[in-house]
């Protein structure tokens, strides 16, 4: 039986696919969500614009004959701010949605997808609609009144850029659903970004955006290939280009956030070498970013210590050797010895870390049964 309509939040969704759309707004009416469904891009714009009610979230499939979704998603942008939009995915190449983030679309859902998982998703997008709307609203209000009660539109805007992060933070677990491998790796090395730089003294508000920059530093292997991610042997060179990109991915996915520019110059030259031949702009030495630098450590020795699909984990002994033999050519010398202190003198507190963030595959590089 479907629960009582619970709230005002109306959804369009628009897909070519009858039986995607079927399912979706049954799921919606048993949630309480009133929503309406339109087979084209051309049918959804007749909808919106013929005075049948105002929508909070439309769900859109990026590939419908005629106007596609992407077109879609720019005119609804443009005529409906008020109105977020998710997009919906059957492609195994996820560039079309990574593009469809960058023009602004809340978040994206492969398919085919798990209902029970789509209600959580909708009601985070729909949570930044009303933020957003609430953000438009204060700032009209400073156009006509400025005072002391600008205090809550400054909270309201901290709380759209958590939201921001939430949206950036759902591209890392679609990674994570893509690559088991790197299950829990980008909030073990945000930590361990966080302990080196109060290692070095880097002040607080740089730390703050160097623990970010580690959460997010590998959001655009959403780009990637599958094929690759998740090969069990050493990457071939063409392979190893492909992977090269995703740093730069990873910029275009997070550039429209203007309060993580810092972040942004963290993330794509966290793949720097200290005597300047890494990727993707060969920086060297003083030239690359402190916060690149410290997360080039920390990464590494994430992938070190934690292992990957192509090589079981190293013992810690190991993993310290490593770092010197590659001080002053890959790593920063100052980063590698705070690093080494801090990982010689206090083991339990990595060891937490790795507990609190398990990976999904054992120590010698295979999956857990059940991941």
């Amino acid at each position: 039986m479907a629960k009582q309509k619970k709230n005002r939040d109306r959804i369009l969704i628009v897909d070519d696919n009858s039986e995607i759309t079927d399912v979706v707004s049954m799921t919606l009416d048993e949630e309480g969500y009133p929503c309406l469904v339109a087979n084209s891009g051309e049918q959804a714009l007749s909808i919106l614009g013929n005075g049948s009610g105002e929508f909070s979230l439309a769900l859109i499939d990026v590939k419908m004959p005629g106007m596609s979704g992407l077109e879609l998603l720019e005119t609804a942008m443009s005529e409906y701010p008020d109105m977020g939009v998710m997009m919906i995915s059957g492609s195994q190449d996820m560039a079309q949605a990574v593009e469809a983030m960058r023009r602004g679309a809340l978040d994206f859902i492969s398919k085919p997808f798990e209902t029970e998982l789509l209600i959580p998703r909708i009601q985070k997008a729909l949570e930044r609609v009303h933020l957003e709307r609430d953000n438009r609203e204060y700032q009209k209000f400073l156009e006509e009144k400025v005072d002391s009660r600008t205090t809550a539109l400054i909270s309201k805007h901290r709380s759209l850029q958590k939201l921001y992060l939430s949206t950036v933070e759902a591209i890392v677990r679609a990674i994570e659903a893509k690559d088991p491998y790197t299950v829990g790796h980008s909030k073990r090395v945000s930590k361990y970004c966080a302990r080196i730089a109060e290692k070095l003294n880097v002040p607080v508000a740089d730390l703050n955006d160097i623990e970010i920059a580690g959460l997010l530093h590998d959001v655009g292997k959403i780009g990637i290939s599958d094929a690759i991610l998740a090969k069990p042997s050493r990457l071939s060179i063409e392979e190893y280009e492909s992977i090269k990109e995703h740093p730069l991915i990873s910029l275009k996915i997070i550039e429209p956030i203007q309060e993580l520019n810092r972040v942004k110059l963290f993330v794509k030259h966290h793949h720097e070498k200290w005597d300047g031949t890494g990727y993707p702009d060969r920086l060297k030495e003083e030239g690359i970013p402190v916060g690149a630098r410290i997360l080039s450590v920390a990464d590494a020795f994430d992938t070190m210590w934690i292992g990957r699909q192509y090589h079981a984990s190293w013992d810690l002994d190991t993993v310290i050797e490593e770092f010197k033999r590659n001080r002053g050519t890959q790593f920063d010398p100052a980063v590698v010895d705070a690093f080494i202190e801090l990982v010689t003198h206090d083991q339990s507190a990595f060891d937490l870390i790795r507990q609190e963030n398990p990976p999904r595959f054992s120590q010698n590089g295979t999956l857990r049964s059940g991941s």
